[in-house]
């Protein structure tokens, strides 16, 4: 029993992808398999993310720092609007009023605000800030985005070509928000709702 407990905690723990907002997941034998799609019902064996907002999902937490007049001021800038219809002005609001400028260390959303130069995470800041200081629960969520630069082959640095081009993927961050009973998926830096191409590895 002893040995096989070294074993176990030698093996590297599995990495599992969440069901969240368009995307589930179901378990098959050789892992997970993940579904993202714009159907609202999950397909044959894949689980949706059923969770409902907490009172987190509308607190302040250090990056999200909902007291600062920068980010209070900046979500009343829009007014009172059905719910999805504010969601997407703030998501614009977001991405026309914040220069993109390279990531660099985690700030909170007034800092970003006051700056007005933010990375693709920083996006996420501001948005998920705007979001909960309009009482609209909000999660910041991690994943990959495949890029639109060409594949490459690692021996020559050419251009690849046929059987040796690759996808290439980026991080990016992005915002889940409880919208009419459900969760959906913001991308900060185009503003648009449940993107397919997009797949979250964290929330």
């Amino acid at each position: 029993a002893e040995e096989s407990e070294r074993e176990g905690a030698d093996r590297p723990t599995e990495f599992s992808m969440p069901a969240v907002a368009n995307q589930s997941t179901r378990r098959v034998e050789a892992g997970q398999q993940v579904l993202v799609s714009t159907e609202s019902k999950a397909g044959d064996g894949f689980e949706k993310d059923t969770s409902e907002p907490i009172p987190a999902d509308t607190a302040a937490t250090g990056l999200i720092d909902l007291g600062q007049p920068a980010v209070t001021r900046m979500a009343q800038t829009i007014g009172e609007l059905p719910i999805m219809e504010l969601a997407s002005e703030l998501a614009h609001l977001t991405q026309n009023s914040l220069s993109l400028s390279t990531q660099g260390e985690l700030r909170s959303a007034s800092t970003i605000i006051r700056s007005r130069n933010a990375g693709v995470f920083d996006h996420a800041v501001v948005l998920a800030a705007l979001l909960r200081a309009r009482q609209i629960p909000a999660r910041l969520t991690l994943g990959l985005v495949r890029t639109d630069e060409p594949g490459r082959s690692e021996a020559s640095g050419n251009e690849a070509s046929g059987s040796e081009q690759r996808v290439l993927m980026k991080l990016v961050a992005g915002v889940v928000v409880w919208i009419d009973g459900q969760w959906v998926t913001i991308d900060p830096m185009s503003a648009k709702f449940n993107r397919v191409d997009q797949l979250c590895l964290s929330r």
